[in-house]
């Protein structure tokens, strides 16, 4: 018998009958009586189409030393069973809604996510899971999920670089010629605009269907991918900054008496181990890997015009100590050896120097670097060391915003993508 009145009469005629069932329950007990929830929807018959779409909410923390990401978002899945149309016996009912937990349950696909490393569904206060039926047998489920993602990345232009992490979606069980997923046509993938991930901008997302082979079958799958870009702000204050500190403060020597060693000693070997410092701790917090990152080769370059600065200091100290000629001094002993007794007791002059008769106390001849004065050496440093890190910033930042732009536009490619919101 057709059920074609009105919901309030027939809320009506349950109440005044003392049925305490609504028509949700009515019709789930119609279309269930002789349902099978082991079975997909056409077994054997035709391919079962499966819409999903993601309402992402939440990204991040992305991990750099472990390679992946965490994502929060809401998972929706839309098929159409027969067996559950029960447009032919209520009018006016279109949908039901009940969650996922109920002591009758249908099929539902079973889609995972292979490259996940941890994934949960949240049940507070009650499981974060509905299904919405209509009337043609439209079935829409719905579940927060949080993921926590592999993401291979590549560290090469650190910290400058543009990253991808994909998440699939598949059967466990169906293959391609039982299960097909698709992405929903009027709403595949939203993300909210307040979404904010610390240290990277999200540039945008794209969405792909393809599939995935194993050894016993081919499996239809949905691919997103997220473009990160890193922000280079958090490494300009804590490495960058200091590190070009430390070089401009090995200048200050050139600057320093030659004469005060001790000063000019502990003022390049502090600098050097500053950027040393400075290296090792950009090391510990990524994976250790062999490729030479971008923000090492500033730091390496850094520490090499330190060490120059201290290179530079040991060479004018070592050039500044008066040269005596050793072999002349040897000579003028033998003369004096050979000279009268009387004439070696002579008195002795004013500076308590003894006067000997065959030689005159010369000065001492100061060394030569190259033929150049060392005291210019210090004043020619002035100028080279700045005026190459100077040379060296500009090639460097030039040739790695370069980069930067490509490694954009080689991720941002792609015909089927959706700009961040």
């Amino acid at each position: 018998m057709e059920l074609c009145l009105s919901l309030d009469e027939e809320s009506e005629m349950w109440s005044a009958m003392g049925d305490v069932d609504t028509v949700e329950t009515q019709i789930l007990g119609a279309v269930m009586q002789n349902y099978d929830y082991r079975l997909r929807p056409g077994m054997n018959k035709r391919t079962l189409d499966v819409d999903v779409s993601l309402w992402v909410y939440n990204i991040g923390p992305i991990s750099e030393t472990a390679m992946n990401f965490r994502i929060d978002f809401y998972f929706s899945q839309t098929w159409v069973d027969p067996r559950l149309d029960f447009s032919a016996s209520v009018c006016n009912q279109t949908n039901v809604t009940f969650t996922m937990n109920m002591d009758q349950p249908v099929w539902f696909p079973d889609t995972y996510f292979p490259n996940a490393l941890e994934a949960e569904t949240h049940s507070v206060t009650q499981e974060n899971k509905a299904v919405w039926l209509q009337s043609d047998g439209r079935v829409t489920t719905s579940s927060r999920v949080t993921i926590t993602s592999r993401c291979p990345m590549e560290f090469k232009y650190f910290p400058l670089d543009v990253q991808s992490c994909d998440m699939r979606f598949l059967s466990y069980g169906y293959k391609e010629r039982d299960l097909r997923m698709n992405w929903h046509k009027e709403h595949p993938i939203e993300i909210e605009k307040d979404v904010t991930i610390a240290q990277f901008t999200l540039l945008q997302t794209k969405r792909n269907q393809s599939t995935m082979t194993f050894h016993h079958g081919t499996y239809s799958c949905l691919v997103v991918t997220f473009t990160f870009q890193r922000n280079v702000g958090y490494y300009l204050i804590q490495t960058i900054i200091p590190s070009v500190l430390c070089v401009s403060l090995s200048w200050v020597s050139f600057f320093i008496t030659r004469d005060a060693t001790p000063a000019r000693a502990s003022l390049g070997i502090t600098t050097v181990l500053a950027v040393v410092t400075l290296i090792a701790s950009d090391s510990w917090s990524l994976p250790r890997i062999s490729t030479i990152k971008a923000i090492e080769v500033y730091l390496f370059a850094c520490l090499l015009f330190v060490f120059g600065a201290l290179i530079e200091f040991s060479a004018v100290c070592y050039f500044s100590k008066p040269r005596f000629d050793f072999r002349k001094t040897d000579l003028d002993n033998d003369h004096y050896m050979e000279t009268p007794l009387t004439e070696k007791m002579l008195p002795v002059n004013e500076n308590d120097e003894l006067a000997h008769p065959s030689r005159k106390p010369e000065k001492p001849q100061r060394r030569q670097f190259a033929g150049i004065d060392v005291g210019k050496i210090d004043v020619f440093s002035r100028f080279a060391f700045p005026i190459s890190f100077l040379l060296f910033n500009v090639v460097y930042w030039m040739y790695y915003l370069m980069i930067t732009r490509q490694e954009v536009s080689k991720h941002t490619s792609g015909n089927e993508f959706i700009d961040a919101l």
